[in-house]
């Protein structure tokens, strides 16, 4: 009984019955109490004052039905504010900058695409399996109302022993898509699953036979047929305008799959074959979107994390190619975000923070384009940008506390409470952030940051020796450039810095 009340109250005040309902209480309220005093005062009879209250009585059933109907989001032609045009094709969306992050329940269905399996005992074609898991869950995260578990917890279930039920569970979806990949010669074999994991069936299966050169039919293909099978019409319709060919060129996807897979792997020598590989599929395909943007979101990273050479050559060819990515595909929520990051670390603020709150309207359950916003946010230091980053920040963590990217919310909570002269709550942020992630550097070195305004030097060079047995190319004066460099100023570089400073981490010149 409890649970359908709480659940018709959240929903009345998703459609904003409530509010509009309040506000026209207060209005009728003030009508009524200034008809009661220039009514007299004109000679009208006394009867027209009691009807403004009849009327204002018989108004108030209306606007709660007028409030349900047109202020309901989901409907045939409009999903989220993005809005299908007469000749069928979509525009992106139109969610409010304000709106921040969705709440988990106004998802239409949530699901966990899992690693699929290599069956294939060659290593020649090994990277086709996490490519086209990769490329679904892409698909699938590009989607409005569909909720899909961060690309990192679902991978960290490869080989996993435990059951659907218990892994979906623990990623906090509904539906589990898994399966594998099998390939001999020039063909492939793909075989997909989809259980509903909370009623504990297999809703869909199904095995795709095809040349090894019709991959990426194959991927829409299995992206259209799960839609289907747990989300209905509307999810298919998205997905199918989502699930594209992202380039003519497979040697070029091959290429981009085996890059991403060396991200995850976050040493020097993964990030140094990934930018390889990436410059090989663009010289592949040139206008291969998703390769510049990676490219451009590699690079940034190294030169962020202190292992690029150069740090302004660094800077050009990552502007080069987030310019070149969003050129190719300006609304595609995957290129925002990575050209969003990118330019956040060098310091393109306005360009980071327009890409990424275009990003979020048009992939709002992507988290972690949310949480990218953390940067460029903390950067301005301005007082409504800081109150915005605490609020998406504390929104997406209660919403998916178990996320990979959490220890950097928490770490931007702590950033922006520190240029806000707040050094208890900074101090507390940074605490949690590297209890999440202990070798965490950036939220180390903040976390030194922290200590030394609070005045415990000890700790916080304790924090900071840390960091650096971490990370070691993260020294303290590339720390320094770069947080100098994404800060929009002086002051705001010197509030993220003071900590160090006081505790003589840090020299003044």
């Amino acid at each position: 009984m409890f649970s359908a009340v709480k659940q018709v109250w959240s929903e009345l005040r998703r459609r904003r019955v409530v509010k509009t309902t309040l506000a026209y209480i207060v209005g009728a309220w003030l009508l009524i109490e200034a008809s009661s005093v220039i009514f007299p005062a004109l000679l009208l009879p006394e009867w027209s004052v009691r009807i403004v209250i009849v009327i204002a009585v018989l108004g108030l059933p209306l606007v709660v039905v007028l409030a349900w109907i047109f202020n309901i989001e989901p409907s045939s032609d409009s999903i989220l504010g993005r809005e299908i045009v007469e000749d069928g094709t979509k525009t992106a969306a139109s969610l409010p900058d304000s709106g921040g992050p969705p709440l988990l329940e106004s998802a239409l269905a949530s699901v966990a695409v899992l690693p699929l399996r290599n069956l294939t005992t060659s290593d020649e074609h090994g990277f086709l399996a996490d490519g086209i898991a990769t490329e679904l869950h892409s698909a699938s995260a590009k989607v409005h109302r569909l909720r899909v578990a961060a690309h990192t917890s679902s991978f960290a279930f490869r080989d996993s022993k435990e059951s659907v039920k218990d892994i979906a569970q623990k990623l906090n979806v509904q539906y589990v898509v898994s399966g594998g990949v099998q390939c001999l010669d020039n063909k492939m074999r793909v075989n997909i699953t989809v259980d509903n994991a909370v009623e504990g069936m297999q809703i869909w299966s199904e095995t795709f036979e095809r040349e090894l050169s019709d991959i990426f039919s194959v991927q829409q293909d299995i992206a259209m047929a799960v839609a289907n099978a747990f989300g209905g019409a509307r999810l298919r319709e998205e997905i199918a305008c989502v699930a594209g060919r992202p380039t003519e060129n497979l040697n070029a996807w091959s290429l981009v799959q085996r890059a991403r897979s060396y991200v995850f792997a976050f040493t020097p020598q993964a990030l140094e074959e990934a930018i390889s590989l990436l410059r090989k599929a663009i010289k592949l395909d040139a206008e291969y979107a998703a390769a510049h943007a990676a490219l451009a979101f590699v690079l940034a990273e190294q030169t962020l994390n202190g292992m690029a050479s150069d740090i302004d050559s660094s800077r050009t060819l990552a502007m080069h190619h987030s310019d070149l990515a969003l050129a190719l595909a300006p609304v595609d929520p995957f290129v925002l975000k990575m050209c969003g990051a990118a330019w956040a670390y060098f310091g393109a603020i306005d360009k980071s923070l327009d890409a990424l709150r275009q990003a979020v309207r048009n992939a709002p359950f992507d988290f972690g384009a949310w949480g990218y916003l953390g940067w460029p946010l903390t950067a301005t230091g301005k007082k409504d940008d800081l109150r915005e980053l605490h609020e998406i920040m504390e929104r997406i963590f209660h919403a998916t506390p178990q996320h990979p990217g959490a220890a950097y919310w928490l770490y931007h909570r702590s950033v922006a409470s520190s240029c806000e002269d707040k050094p208890d709550i900074a101090l507390d942020f940074a605490r949690q952030a590297v209890e999440r992630n202990p070798a965490f550097p950036w939220g180390l070195l903040q976390y030194a940051n922290a200590l030394g305004c609070v005045g415990d030097p000890q700790a916080a060079d304790k924090a900071a020796s840390r960091s650096l047995e971490s990370s070691p190319a993260l020294t303290l004066p590339h720390y320094e450039t770069m947080i100098r460099m994404m800060s929009s100023s002086d002051e705001v570089a010197d509030l993220r810095l003071a900590g160090l400073y006081r505790s003589g981490i840090l020299k003044s010149n």
